[in-house]
C-alpha cells in the first residue's frame, strides 16, 4: 500500500484525485490536509509514502511549505498538484526539491498513479544536483594551474550550468560584464540572468543543441541596475567520462560595441537606401548578363518607357545599344573611372542621359552602376536660354529698324495727315487713307518685333470690337477675293467694347484673317473665313474666325504659338503672328484657343472682358462727342526741336488747330525759350531728359507738365512710370497727329489763362 498525504483545501479537488487513484488500479491510501499546519502536524505523528501539495492554501503558500517539509523530512518526495502552470513556480519548487510539478487539469488517473510511482524510486532532486554539481565542479578542480588561469583572465566570460540550468561556476569577466560578483551567482538559476522573454529564447536555443555541437545566438542579459547588455553567447554541452550529459558550459561574449557598431551600420544602410529609393535619378546594378540587381522606383519608371524588357528583370537594349557593348566600352579601359555617356528618348518625346559606370575592378564579371536622369527639363531650358538669346539678337537688331525706319515713317505719316486736311479729290483721298493705313501698318510691324525684347507700356482706350472688325474685313477685302476667298461676318447686334490699343486688337485680327488666307489658298480651293462676335451676359465678349481650310495636325496645333514657329515655307513667314496675337490677348486679360481638325478647318476662339456696360453704349459714344466738343477752340505756343526735319508735317498740324508753333534746330535755344516762359509745351527728343533735369527748378513745376519726350524707341513700363512719377509726357515714335494732339490739349487745358 502507497501511503499519500494530499495538502488541499478544496474538498471537490481532493475527491477528484482521489477517484483517481482508485480507479488506477495501484493499491493508494490517500489523507487530506487542508491547511499547512494540519499537514506539519499529520507529518510528525504519521508515517507516508508521498505528498500531494496545492500551492494556495489558506495559512500559507506551496513553496513555503515545500520548503519546511524537506528541512523536516529531506527524502520525502514531494509533488507539487496546482491549478495553473507557471514558470516560476515550477523552477522555485524545482530548487527546493520537488521531484514533479503537475496541473490539475492536465492529470488523469493513469498519468497521476505513474507519476507518484514513480517518485518512490526517484533519487531526490537535490541529491541530483549535488551529484551534477560535483561532476562539473571535478571538472574545473581537475584543470592544471595554466588552464584555471587561462579561465579566470579569459576576455569572454564562461558559466557553467548543471541539467537543471543551475550556475556552478562563474569566472571574473561575467562580474566585469554584469556588475554582479561571480559567488553570488553560484548556486542561482540562469533565470536570474535573463528577462522573461529573453530566458524563453534561451530555453528554446538550449532545446536546439545536438551533442557534442557548439551553438551560437544572440541574446540580451540583465546587468545590476537593470540594464541589459547585448552578448554572443556560444553554447555547448557538457559529459562526463561515461559519455552521459552533466550540464551546460557557454561562452559569454560583450556584443554592446559590436552591436552599436552594426546598427550604425544598418541606420547607414537604411539611409543610404531611403536616399537611392527616393532619388530622382534612375538607379541600376546589373551583371554582365545584363540581369539587374538592384533598381530605384525612379529607374523602374524610366527604364520601363525606354525598354520594353524590364518583365524579364533584363535590360538587353538600352538606347539601341547593348548591355555586352558597354561592357566592352566601360570594362576594357585601363582606368576604373572610365565611365560612357549616351542619349536616348522615348516614345513621348522625353530625352534622357544613360550614364555607365563600372562598379568593381576591370572584370567583364564585375557588376556595372547604370544612371539614368531625365534632361527633358534641361533641354528645355537651354531651348529657352537659345530662344533669350534668340530674343536678345531680334531686340537689337529691332532697335536698329527702329532707329532708321521710325524717321522717315513720321514724316510718312505725318503728311499723310496733313494732306487729308485739304480738300482733295476723293481718289487721291483714298490713296491717301492707304499710305496712312500702311505706315500705321509698318509702324505696328515695328512694335511686334520689339515685342518680345522691351516690356514697353501701351496705350489703353475703349475699343468697338465690331467696328474694327469691319475696317479689316474692308481693309483685306480685296486680297481676299483675289484669293477666291468670301469672307462673312456675324457680329453681334449689342457693340462689345474693351479695354486696349485699337492698332493691336486690329493686328490681332489681321494675322488670323492672314494665316486662314494662307491654309486656303495652298490648299488651291474655295474657302469661306467666318467672324463672328457674341456678348455673354457675363460681361465678356466671345469673337470667333473660322476657315474652311486643309486645318492643322495634333503636334502641329500644340506648337502654334510658339516664336518663331511656322510651317511656311523659309522666307515666307516669321513664325511671330500667332505668338504676337496670343501675347497681345493675354495681356488684354483674355483667352485665346484654337480648335482644329485636319481636312475640316480651323476655329480661333478669342474671349475678352468688356470694360462698359453693353446697356450704356450709347452713354460711351456721347462721353466720346464731348470730349472732342471739349477741345475746340483752344490756343497755346508750341515749341518743337527738330534737328533733322522730320517734324514738319508736326508743326504744320498744330498751325491748322490754332496753335502757334516755332521749330527749333537747335535744342538748346528750344530750351532757353521754354526757361523764359515764351512757349506753353516743349517737344523734345528723349535722349536731352538729363540736360532737362539739370534746367528743372523745384519750385517751377512747369518744368514737367509742359514738356513732351518724343523717343525713337520703345518705352518700357519700367521707363514709363518713372517719367509718370516725375510728370513728364513721353511718346514714342512715330507717333500719330492726332494723339499728338490730345497730348498738348491735355497740356494747355491745365494751365491757368491759356484758350
Amino acid at each position: 500500500m502507497v501511503r499519500i498525504l494530499y495538502i488541499e483545501d478544496d474538498p471537490e479537488d481532493f475527491q477528484i484525485v482521489q477517484s483517481y487513484l482508485r480507479r488506477s488500479g495501484s493499491d493508494f491510501w490517500i489523507y487530506q490536509a487542508n491547511t499547512g499546519q494540519a499537514a506539519i502536524q499529520f507529518l510528525d505523528t504519521n508515517s507516508v509514502d508521498c505528498v500531494l501539495l496545492d500551492q494556495n492554501l489558506p495559512d500559507t503558500n506551496g513553496l513555503v511549505l515545500l520548503q519546511e517539509i524537506k528541512i523536516r523530512i529531506p527524502e520525502l518526495p514531494v509533488i507539487m498538484l496546482t491549478g495553473q502552470r507557471d514558470e516560476r513556480l515550477t523552477l522555485g519548487s524545482s530548487k527546493l526539491g520537488a521531484v514533479n510539478f503537475l496541473v490539475k487539469y492536465e492529470i488523469d488517473s493513469k498519468s497521476l498513479s505513474e507519476c507518484i510511482l514513480k517518485s518512490l524510486t526517484a533519487q531526490p532532486e537535490e541529491s541530483h544536483a549535488k551529484n551534477d554539481k560535483r561532476n562539473v565542479t571535478s571538472f574545473f578542480e581537475n584543470f592544471s594551474g595554466v588552464y584555471q588561469t587561462i579561465v579566470e583572465t579569459m576576455t569572454e566570460g564562461l558559466v557553467a550550468l548543471d541539467m537543471h540550468k543551475t550556475i556552478l561556476y562563474c569566472n571574473k569577466r561575467i562580474d566585469e560584464m554584469l556588475n554582479i560578483a561571480p559567488q553570488s551567482l553560484i548556486g542561482q538559476h540562469i533565470s536570474v540572468l535573463f528577462s522573461r522573454e529573453q530566458y524563453n529564447h534561451f530555453v528554446k536555443q538550449c532545446g536546439s543543441i545536438k551533442s557534442n555541437r557548439t551553438f551560437k545566438y544572440e541574446a540580451e542579459m540583465i546587468r545590476r541596475g537593470d540594464s541589459s547588455l547585448p552578448v554572443l553567447i556560444s553554447h555547448t554541452p557538457q559529459f562526463d567520462r561515461s559519455d552521459t550529459q552533466i550540464g551546460y558550459l557557454f561562452i559569454v561574449t560583450d556584443f554592446s560595441d559590436l552591436k552599436k557598431a552594426r546598427d550604425a551600420l544598418r541606420r547607414q544602410k537604411m539611409k543610404f537606401e531611403s536616399v537611392v529609393k527616393s532619388s530622382s535619378e534612375g538607379i541600376l546594378l546589373v551583371d554582365s548578363h545584363g540581369n539587374i540587381r538592384v533598381i530605384n522606383p525612379a529607374g523602374r519608371r524610366m527604364l520601363s518607357s525606354l525598354s520594353d524588357s524590364t518583365s524579364r528583370r533584363q535590360i538587353s537594349e538600352i538606347a539601341r545599344l547593348s548591355i555586352r557593348t558597354m561592357y566592352e566600352h566601360v570594362f576594357t579601359q585601363s582606368a576604373n573611372s572610365i565611365k560612357k555617356e549616351v542619349s536616348a528618348i522615348d516614345k513621348s518625346g522625353r530625352t534622357f542621359v544613360v550614364t555607365f559606370s563600372p562598379v568593381t575592378g576591370q572584370d567583364m564579371n564585375a557588376d556595372m552602376l547604370i544612371n539614368i536622369n531625365e534632361t527633358t527639363e534641361m533641354q528645355q531650358a537651354q531651348e529657352q536660354l537659345a530662344h533669350s538669346a534668340k530674343m536678345a539678337s531680334l531686340g537689337m537688331m529691332a532697335a536698329g529698324v527702329a532707329h532708321e525706319i521710325n524717321n522717315p515713317l513720321t514724316s510718312v505719316i505725318g503728311y499723310s495727315e496733313l494732306s487729308l486736311m485739304s480738300h482733295l479729290p476723293d481718289d487721291i483721298r483714298e490713296n491717301l487713307n492707304t499710305i496712312l493705313e500702311e505706315g500705321e501698318r509698318a509702324r505696328r510691324i515695328v512694335e511686334n518685333m520689339l515685342e518680345f525684347s522691351y516690356d514697353h507700356a501701351t496705350d489703353h482706350d475703349f475699343v468697338l470690337i465690331n467696328q474694327v472688325i469691319r475696317i479689316t474685313t474692308k481693309l483685306l477685302g480685296k486680297q481676299l477675293i483675289l484669293g477666291n476667298i468670301n469672307i462673312e461676318t456675324e457680329l453681334d447686334s449689342i457693340e462689345p467694347v474693351v479695354c486696349g490699343d485699337k492698332g493691336q486688337i486690329q493686328q490681332v485680327f489681321i494675322n488670323l484673317i492672314q494665316n486662314a488666307y494662307d491654309a486656303m489658298t495652298a490648299s488651291a480651293i474655295e474657302g469661306v473665313i467666318t467672324i463672328s462676335t457674341v456678348v455673354l451676359a457675363d460681361n465678356q465678349v466671345r469673337i470667333r474666325v473660322q476657315d474652311t481650310g486643309s486645318g492643322i495636325s495634333n503636334d502641329v496645333r500644340q506648337k502654334i504659338f510658339d516664336p518663331f514657329f511656322t510651317t511656311k515655307a523659309p522666307g515666307e513667314g516669321t513664325g511671330l503672328g500667332l505668338s504676337i496675337c496670343y501675347k497681345i490677348i493675354t495681356k488684354l486679360q483674355g483667352t485665346m484657343l484654337v480648335n482644329s481638325k485636319p481636312g475640316v478647318g480651323t476655329t480661333f476662339t478669342i474671349m475678352l472682358p468688356t470694360v462698359i456696360d453693353n446697356s450704356n453704349e450709347q452713354n460711351f459714344q456721347n462721353n466720346v462727342a464731348n470730349v472732342a466738343k471739349e477741345s475746340a477752340g483752344l490756343s497755346g505756343r508750341i515749341a518743337i526741336v527738330d534737328e533733322n526735319s522730320s517734324h514738319a508735317h508736326i508743326g504744320e498740324l498744330f498751325t491748322q488747330s490754332n496753335f502757334k508753333v516755332t521749330i527749333y534746330s537747335d535744342e538748346t535755344e528750344a530750351m532757353d525759350v521754354f526757361t523764359r516762359n515764351e512757349c506753353d509745351v516743349l517737344l523734345i527728343d528723349i535722349k536731352r531728359l538729363n540736360e532737362i533735369k539739370r534746367r528743372m527748378n523745384n519750385s517751377s513745376s512747369r518744368w514737367k507738365s509742359g514738356i513732351i519726350f518724343l523717343s525713337r524707341f520703345p518705352i518700357n513700363a519700367h521707363v514709363q512710370n518713372l517719367l509718370s512719377e516725375q510728370g513728364f509726357h513721353c511718346l514714342a515714335q512715330p507717333v500719330r497727329g492726332d494723339e499728338l494732339v490730345t497730348h498738348v490739349r491735355d497740356i494747355v487745358i491745365k494751365k491757368p489763362g491759356v484758350g
